[in-house]
Order: C-alpha cells, then structure tokens, then sequence
C-alpha cells in the first residue's frame, strides 16, 4: 500500500505546472475520501483522468468537451473502464454530460459476450435468492458492473442523488452515463435499495458505501446453499 500511495503521488508530481494539475489534485483528494478503493485502483483512475486531460490540454473539467473524449479512447482503448469513476467526478462537481462511446467489437466477441451473458444469469439467480437487504444489495452492485461494463468501485460510489427513478425506468447517473436498468435489475432495486440515505449501496455505518470485501463475501458463498434455497430444500435450515 506504499508503494502504491508514492506512484499514486508521483502522478500528481508529474502534472506539476501542467494547466491540469490543481483538477489533477481535486480528483486525487476526492478519491482519497473512497475507503473502499484500494491505492493500486487510485493510481489506475488518476492515471486515465490524467491522461484525458492532457491530450485535451483542459485546465478545468468544466471545459471538457465529448469530442475529446471519443479522441482519446480511439487512442487509448483500455482506458475506458477507468475512465468511468472520473465521467461521474466530472457530472457531479462541474455538471458536464459526458458519455463514453460504444464500445468497438474485437476478434472473439462471440466467445466475450456469451461469457458476459453467463456471468449476469448467474449474478440474476443470485439476486432471486438473496436471503438478506445486504446480500441483495452486494449482488445487484455486482450484476450492474458486469452487465454495463462500469468498475464495481464505480457503482458502489453511487449516491442516492444520482439515480432518476421514473413509473417505468429506473436510471443510474442520468446527467453523465444514463444507464437505464434491465427489468430484473429494477425489481431487484425496489426490492433491495431504500434510496433513504447518502449512498444507493451503504456501508454499516451508513456513512460509507458498501465495500468491495463485502460484496466478494457474498459472491462468494457457498453454491449448495444457494442451489438449496433455489429448489426450496433448505427451508427451515
């Protein structure tokens, strides 16, 4: 953790003097408060947002224009992902709607998706047998970043204020990456999210959104249990 809070540092010294370096340090400082964000996953966001603004040469988030952003992920593909907590930063304190591009089929899409598909159709039973508010929370966070491609620190980020729930959709970061929710996910939100507090996933504390140790706890229970409450044989365990 060290190491990785000096390489984090050391990213922000090479913004030094650059028109980006206060922004640069904003966002550094805002995702310093995340708990549940490990160094390594810092220095992975900062070093994109960095990158973006850079090649926009953008002294304030605020000017940061679409065009530049589809620019950059034409270069620089692989950081989309991380790029994804900084377009939500950027939506909440300067109030620019940015949105990240389709994202471009590659060679063995096929085998991608039904592998995408897989993992989501697991994640849904889950979320059908969720015994628990805060197993069902951990396994929706889960299944949205599986389903839309957003870090899993992303979505647990997510604050009550930037949901838009509707009679008929539900819409997660609507200034910003307007991610509509799948019916199941929106049965599963009503279900599990009280949208009483600060965050849409909250911690114990409340104070704090859910963190990712807790949501690998949850993922990671045993199977026979859950084939159990799906068949209805553990009833009265």
């Amino acid at each position: 953790a060290f190491v990785e809070a000096r390489r984090v540092e050391a990213v922000v010294a090479a913004a030094a003097g650059q028109p980006w370096s206060r922004a640069l340090c904003a966002y550094r400082d805002h995702l310093a408060h995340d708990d549940a964000l490990r160094p390594k996953t810092i220095r992975y966001y900062l070093n994109a947002a960095d990158g973006l603004l850079a090649r926009a040469r953008c002294a304030d988030p605020a000017l940061l224009e679409q065009a530049e952003l589809d620019s950059y992920l034409r270069r620089r593909p692989g950081q989309r992902a991380s790029l994804a907590r900084f377009l939500a930063y950027v939506a909440d304190v300067a109030g620019v709607q940015l949105v990240l591009p389709a994202k471009k089929r590659r060679s063995g899409a096929k085998a991608q998706e039904k592998a995408l598909l897989r993992s989501v159709r697991d994640l849904l039973d889950r979320l059908q047998m969720a015994a628990s508010a805060s197993e069902g929370r951990a396994i929706l966070a889960a299944a949205i970043s599986r389903l839309y491609l957003v870090p899993l620190s992303t979505v647990l980020a997510i604050k009550v204020s930037s949901v838009l729930i509707s009679p008929l959709t539900i819409t997660l970061w609507p200034d910003s990456l307007a991610l509509p929710l799948a019916p199941p996910l929106q049965d599963a939100f009503q279900r599990w999210v009280s949208c009483r507090g600060l965050y849409v996933f909250p911690g114990k504390n409340g104070v704090q959104p859910l963190s990712l140790a807790a949501v690998r706890y949850h993922k990671k229970k045993p199977r026979m249990l859950i084939s159990l409450r799906k068949s209805g044989a553990g009833e009265g365990i």
